[in-house]
């Protein structure tokens, strides 16, 4: 199994990973309810959302991908907060190019909204009070001292088939070697089925985020924990020694952590 980054030819194949990953999160019980009976929304929904992340340049979206196969096992969402000098680099980084084609992808999905059908798997209230509850997050927990320069998990994909085999764990390690190099935390929200995972990987929960309280009480059990790794856990912790696409190792700390794609197309 190796990393690399995402290319925006990529998408489809994450969006179709994301949506069988999270068919079955307590999540998307409120905010996608016509999953099951209009899947083909429901998908599309997952590939536009994960094509809009790849293009934001603070963000990185990384695969991991079987030697043998070269399929697409998982996938994570990381995105490097903070205006420290480190995070305007990873910016940089991305190119102007990047930066025309979310503004482009951006005036593209605009015109979609207006005069495409609506997807019939969503529910638009509860989708509206998620983004709210996220941005509350961003200014109320996350907002802290201490946490607003970090590594930050939004997603993290596996697909049903590769589950158990170490492939969620090699894709939260790209995060936490470049949070060692940099001596920043690493943030996520955790599912149910993550926990886990995460503490045996040192991290540690800080908060509960409760995004539908006081919304629909049938949806007020649906939380999650907001969990914090310290870059000092990083030796002893199992991280998974990972490598790229030709082969290299990843060494801890390692800030390139994963082959870039120049290609984006």
């Amino acid at each position: 199994m190796y990393l690399r980054e995402a290319r925006l030819s990529d998408m489809q194949t994450v969006g179709r990973i994301g949506a069988r990953a999270f068919i079955d999160d307590p999540l998307f019980n409120a905010v996608e309810p016509g999953r099951y009976t209009y899947y083909e929304d429901y998908e599309a929904g997952w590939v536009r959302r994960v094509r809009e992340k790849a293009l934001k340049p603070e963000a990185r979206i990384v695969l991991a991908v079987d030697e043998e196969t070269k399929e697409i096992t998982g996938f994570a969402v990381w995105v490097r907060e903070g205006d420290d000098p480190a995070a305007y680099r990873w910016r940089n980084e991305a190119g102007i190019l990047k930066r025309i084609e979310f503004k482009l992808l951006t005036i593209e999905g605009r015109i979609t909204t207006l005069f495409s059908p609506k997807s019939r798997s969503e529910d638009p209230a509860a989708l509206a009070r998620l983004d709210e509850a996220t941005e509350q997050a961003t200014t109320g927990t996350w907002s802290q001292e201490g946490r607003k320069i970090r590594w930050h998990l939004h997603i993290l994909g596996v697909d049903p088939s590769w589950r158990r085999r170490g492939v969620g764990r090699l894709l939260v390690s790209w995060g936490m070697k470049n949070g060692a190099k940099e001596g920043v935390i690493c943030s996520l929200e955790s599912s149910p089925t993550g926990r886990a995972l995460y503490e045996k990987l040192g991290f540690k929960a800080i908060d509960v985020w409760a995004p539908f309280e006081g919304f629909k009480e049938e949806f007020e059990n649906i939380t999650a924990p907001m969990m914090v790794w310290q870059p000092g856990a990083a030796k002893g912790n199992g991280v998974a020694k990972a490598k790229t696409e030709n082969g290299i190792a990843i060494e801890d700390g390692s800030v390139n952590g994963a082959r870039k794609s120049n290609d984006m197309e």
